[in-house]
């Protein structure tokens, strides 16, 4: 049986919780609440991003304010998506992955062209217009 706040398990997208992932997230939302500073290592498997997510959504939605999630690795980013997909099928929720310039380079040549990201920026720079360069449309 699932130990959560009240306003946490609208967020929580999973039928049950994992040993000690209660505790996890009721300790979270109680310091985000508090507006105190928690810190919390986890062992690989504990659920610490839906436990981080499903704590803090109540409160940034009450508030009208902002969660800014910073991984260190695109799986990271990935995983934070993927756990609001989940919670988005209970409540409505939407979220972003800011990634570098060469995950999110729009211009197809750059894209494609497997660019390490010294290449990819001066490849970027080359097809940026310059300011004082007429423009010219066909």
């Amino acid at each position: 049986m699932i130990k959560l706040p009240t306003e946490v398990n609208e967020y929580f997208p999973y039928a049950c919780a994992r040993p000690h992932q209660d505790d996890f997230i009721t300790t979270i939302n109680q310091a985000v609440n508090d507006r105190h500073s928690v810190l919390i290592e986890g062992s690989n498997g504990l659920g610490k991003t839906i436990s981080a997510l499903s704590a803090c959504l109540p409160v940034a939605i009450k508030k009208n304010l902002k969660i800014l999630y910073v991984a260190r690795t695109h799986r990271q980013h990935d995983r934070v998506i993927e756990e609001l997909r989940a919670v988005y099928k209970r409540r409505p929720v939407t979220g972003i992955s800011i990634r570098g310039r060469n995950e999110m380079c729009l211009n197809v040549f750059a894209a494609k062209g497997a660019f390490d990201s010294k290449s990819l920026m001066e490849v970027c720079e080359l097809l940026k217009p310059k300011a004082d360069a007429p423009i010219m449309l066909t």
